[in-house]
């Protein structure tokens, strides 16, 4: 895990392995994530679940989660989860051919406040909850996604996030239970890789 800045020179700092904090992530629009390697590859089913309280103030793309690098291709993107309009999310995947995406149909965040994301992906549809409860998307039917690693938070070269990001929950299948059932606690341990 590096953490990258933008300054005139930057080099990754190595964090190593995360462990459950009680503090979170600053995105000012310019700093990144990188996770580095392949270890947060998705397949057929997945959960991905986020707590952000968002800065945005304009209408453009900002990727919370997903894939990063200038050359990265939108057919090669893994599961990722941006805002769109300041209140709308979009979630999408490339399947190595083509990019697969769907949004909410309405806004669905809450402004000046923390939001909890979580994006279901199962038997080639999404399902999305903003705070627990569902929201509609736009029609939309999804392919298994690609094989390409979820390497960055906070975006860079597809639209950086700002504002805070408080925890990340990712599963190889789809954990709508676990996910509601510790909203708004940390996951004993007896949970984690059920």
């Amino acid at each position: 895990l590096s953490l990258h800045d933008a300054l005139p020179i930057s080099a990754p700092v190595t964090l190593g392995a995360i462990q459950p904090a009680s503090y979170g992530l600053h995105f000012d629009g310019q700093a990144w994530v990188s996770l580095g390697g392949e270890a947060l590859m998705l397949g057929a089913a997945f959960t991905q679940q986020i707590w952000v309280y968002s800065s945005i103030g304009d209408v453009d793309t900002h990727t919370i989660v997903g894939g990063e690098g200038a050359s990265l291709k939108p057919a090669e993107r893994p599961p990722s989860i941006w805002i769109k309009d300041r209140f709308r999310i979009g979630i999408g995947f490339g399947t190595g051919t083509d990019f697969l995406s769907a949004e909410t149909v309405d806004n669905v965040l809450n402004s000046n406040s923390w939001n909890n994301i979580i994006a279901i992906f199962e038997n080639g549809r999404y399902t999305l909850l903003v705070n627990g409860a569902p929201v509609a998307l736009k029609e939309h039917k999804f392919a298994a996604p690609g094989t390409f690693p979820i390497n960055g938070i906070g975006g860079r070269s597809l639209g950086a996030f700002q504002g805070e990001l408080a925890e990340l929950r990712i599963w190889s299948a789809a954990r709508k239970d676990l996910a509601l059932k510790y909203l708004y606690q940390r996951i004993p341990d007896i949970e984690i890789g059920k």
